[in-house]
């Protein structure tokens, strides 16, 4: 849900992924509406490589703790079944993280509100991930809950 609102925000407003000038590139000074407020939301591209923040890559961890939960999950549940489950729930946490990962490539994560952002969706996540054992039983409604919010 805050993802897809942040998608149509940006496409809305200049992030488009082809970065022509025919669609609404940001130019700098105009910011992410066009309004002359500064750089706005959107990462500048100064060509080549983009330094990673600690913050992406806190972020980042958050999911490697739910794989690690979900190899707990597996261990637990050492049938067919249990491994169906387990690949499901590895699918969802992967959209998750590949469509916050893709918000943040173009979203500036130095911004105070996209930090802030991403601090919400790690708090999520990070209690989403914490109940991923319980998934099929008491943790359900909590992930699902964060999945939807998400």
């Amino acid at each position: 849900m805050i993802i897809t609102v942040l998608r149509r925000y940006m496409f809305k407003n200049g992030g488009d992924h082809a970065g022509g000038a025919e669609r609404g590139r940001v130019v700098e000074g105009e910011g992410a509406g066009g309004t002359g407020t500064g750089r706005g939301l959107v990462r500048q591209r100064a060509g080549g490589h983009e330094r990673v923040s600690n913050v992406e890559l806190f972020f980042d961890l958050v999911y490697v703790f739910a794989v690690t939960q979900l190899s707990h999950y597996l261990l637990s549940n050492l049938t067919v079944g249990g491994a169906l489950r387990a690949g499901l729930l590895l699918a969802m946490v992967w959209l998750l993280w590949v469509y916050t990962t893709w918000v943040t490539n173009w979203l500036d994560p130095e911004r105070i509100p996209v930090r802030l952002l991403l601090l919400g969706l790690m708090l999520i996540s990070l209690i989403m991930s914490a109940g991923l054992p319980q998934a099929f039983g008491d943790g359900g409604l909590l992930i699902g809950s964060a999945y939807a919010i998400m």
